[in-house]
């Protein structure tokens, strides 16, 4: 194989999964295959001058593909009849049912990705997921032995100049309390506001800070701010929307504690982020969270008592002790998503492509 190209729905700044695309684009020229990324939509000029806008005749029938599956897509037709060799990345699909009472439109195209895996499962011999607990879902469709192929996280891409202005206005001495994820059902951010106003009461002088991508007209992000003006909580919670890398190095430098109540991840980035940061990691145990975590990081599995929960907060915040326990297991796992660690991982993944096509 001489040219493996990646093909995915979106390719978007800041994006865990077009991150992935661009990092995998730079290993695979820099061992000598051509290759380009394939996006029906670019959506920001930043990304733009990475990927080729989708065309079914500029991929050639020999041309190896890897395929990016997170949504229904337009391009999947292309991808399951596409002769060359071919592998699925699998980066889980949020379960419609989050979206259902919000945006009932795209709640049908999260549906319709999810009921493609089927016809894939007899079109893909090479599979991965970039989770476990991916792969495991693959399983369930019928995808024969599929891959582990992580996201990896280096401390690199950060360029070490945070944005200084937001900087100074996050160290005035408050607790900075930090989520990132785009604004949307399945993160349960109404959870994670009405847990922070519990929290207050233990630590009057806290903010939250939300960063991550939403759209104004979105019945979500209406409810998210419902919630937060019923609360009282305008002045404490900021929506931050989509940030730049500096604005984002610098949230993530002034955190005194990463806290999520996502229900549903198939990997979660961010996690790993806040460890290169050494901010401690307190999550809801719900789909990859536990993987992705592995032995590091603060879990709880009970969203009834939300008074609890803020308190387990608030004590990752002031006992040092137990904070430098945390951090001390978070520098150990967060070397495991680094890329020495994980391309290794697709040489194998590529060296099944080339048997897997060779012995038809």
């Amino acid at each position: 194989m001489r040219k493996i190209h990646q093909v995915l729905p979106d390719l978007v700044y800041g994006d865990a999964i077009s991150n992935y695309a661009i990092e995998m684009k730079g290993y695979l020229r820099g061992h000598g295959y051509a290759s380009d990324i394939f996006a029906s939509r670019c959506y920001d000029a930043r990304v733009t001058h990475e990927a080729r806008i989708f065309k079914p005749d500029l991929i050639e029938e020999n041309d190896a593909i890897l395929y990016h599956h997170s949504i229904g897509s337009e391009i999947t037709p292309f991808v399951i009849e596409h002769t060359g060799p071919k592998c699925l990345i699998y980066h889980n699909i949020t379960p419609a049912r989050f979206f259902e009472p919000y945006r009932p439109d795209f709640a049908k195209k999260l549906a319709e990705g999810r009921s493609n895996l089927g016809e894939m499962a007899a079109r893909f011999a090479v599979c991965a997921g970039d989770s476990a607990y991916n792969a495991s879902e693959l399983k369930e469709w019928g995808f024969v032995n599929p891959f582990v192929l992580p996201i990896p996280v280096s401390p690199n891409k950060w360029s070490g100049s945070p944005d200084s202005g937001l900087m100074n206005r996050l160290g005035d001495g408050k607790t900075n309390i930090l989520f990132v994820g785009r604004i949307v059902p399945s993160k349960c951010l109404h959870d994670l506001v009405a847990a922070f106003s519990e929290y207050l009461s233990m630590d009057l002088d806290a903010r939250l800070i939300i960063v991550g991508e939403y759209l104004p007209d979105d019945p979500y992000y209406s409810h998210l701010v419902h919630t937060i003006q019923r609360h009282g909580l305008t002045d404490q919670v900021t929506l931050a929307g989509k940030v730049s890398d500096g604005e984002l190095e610098a949230c993530y430098r002034s955190a005194d504690l990463f806290w999520s109540m996502s229900e549903h991840e198939g990997f979660c980035v961010p996690v790993i982020e806040a460890m290169w940061f050494d901010v401690p990691v307190l999550a809801y145990r719900s789909s990859a969270i536990p993987e992705t975590l592995g032995e590091s990081g603060i879990m709880f599995t009970e969203k009834g008592d939300l008074a609890s929960v803020a308190a387990l907060a608030r004590l990752l915040v002031r006992d040092e002790e137990l904070r430098q326990v945390v951090l001390r297991a978070q520098t150990k796992r967060r070397s495991d998503f680094l890329p020495a660690a994980v391309w290794p991982r697709l040489d194998d993944l590529i060296q099944r492509m080339e048997e897997e096509f060779a012995s038809r």
